[in-house]
């Protein structure tokens, strides 16, 4: 496809009906990048793209693939916080029609569901083992907070 830029500072382009800032390549409908990798992408509510708002920090030229992302993933009905340095890996979501939390899923079967969290024989093992005030932590199939 081709390429029309407006040039006031040679950083807004159209590409394809996408419309890029910043971006020589826009990858969605409006692709906004700083040249330190941050971006706002939005995308059409697809499978294909996943549909929803992207809010990116990652490498420039791959800004959906590595990084931090906050988005709603149309596609698994998911609000959603992603990391990482090679490929991303979902920290945090929020389900659309339940309003359900997983921290460590992205399948929460209730209210808060917790996956991964550390286990430790009581308060004292916990704390030696540098949880501080406050931090949760699991004896069994017990939740526990450090005090």
């Amino acid at each position: 496809s081709t390429t029309v830029a407006i040039r006031s500072n040679g950083i807004t382009h159209f590409n394809g009906g996408n419309v890029g800032i910043g971006t020589n390549s826009p990858a969605a409908n409006l692709h906004i990048q700083d040249s330190a990798g941050a971006n706002i992408i939005l995308n059409s509510n697809t499978a294909s793209a996943g549909g929803g708002i992207y809010m990116t920090e990652g490498s420039a030229g791959t800004p959906l693939t590595t990084g931090t992302h906050v988005y709603y993933d149309g596609s698994s009905n998911l609000f959603k916080i992603d990391t990482g340095t090679s490929s991303l890996t979902t920290r945090f979501v929020i389900t659309r029609d339940t309003g359900n939390v997983g921290i460590g899923t992205t399948a929460p079967t209730a209210k808060l569901t917790v996956v991964g969290l550390a286990e430790y024989a009581d308060n004292a093992a916990a704390i030696s083992a540098g949880l501080t005030t406050g931090a949760f932590y699991r004896t069994g199939d017990l939740l526990k907070v450090v005090h």
